[in-house]
């Protein structure tokens, strides 16, 4: 008696949890056809207007292959931001090997400017895209940008879609 009650109430929370899954694919779908508002079709942010993503994750999507209705949209998004106007995206990897290679660098400005950590390495990033070597053996297609500035290698991946945004991977 007891094992059909658990059994009843496993199986009522298994097409429940399909039911919700079934459910929000189609509000996505409801959304894509009735609105002209631009979508994300996939990941965390299915169905949410690109206009209304983070920033952050804009960021993300125009180093990225989408639509290019989602990538016009970003962009602009972007380029509007008075906070993070970078070109580059400073992955996690690159500023865990900064702080553990180079972090007396922004340590020494600390006292004379208030700029944080991350705006610090994008800065920086920028300006070894624009004025440091190009070291980059480009041996097989897709192989990021060595980039050697000031006595560091900066690694970075060049958006396909648009060129002008970059990822910094790593610093060495």
């Amino acid at each position: 008696m007891e094992e059909d009650k658990v059994f009843n109430v496993l199986e009522r929370f298994k097409s429940s949890k399909k039911n919700f899954y079934d459910i929000r694919k189609q509000k996505v779908k409801q959304k894509k056809q009735t609105s002209t508002k631009v979508v994300m079709p996939v990941g965390l942010y299915a169905g949410v207007e690109v206009k209304k993503l983070p920033l952050s994750y804009c960021r993300w999507i125009v180093s990225q292959k989408f639509s290019s209705d989602i990538l016009k949209i970003a962009k602009k998004k972007v380029d509007a931001s008075p906070h993070s106007n970078h070109l580059v995206s400073v992955s996690r990897h690159a500023t865990d090997q900064f702080s553990l290679r180079f972090m007396d660098l922004w340590l020494d400005l600390k006292g004379k400017s208030k700029i944080g950590l991350g705006t610090f390495i994008a800065d920086l990033a920028e300006q070894a895209w624009k004025d440091g070597h190009n070291i980059s053996k480009n041996r097989y297609a897709g192989d990021g940008v060595i980039i050697e500035y000031k006595g560091m290698k900066f690694v970075f991946n060049q958006s396909e879609t648009m060129p002008e945004y970059k990822d910094l991977i790593t610093i060495m």
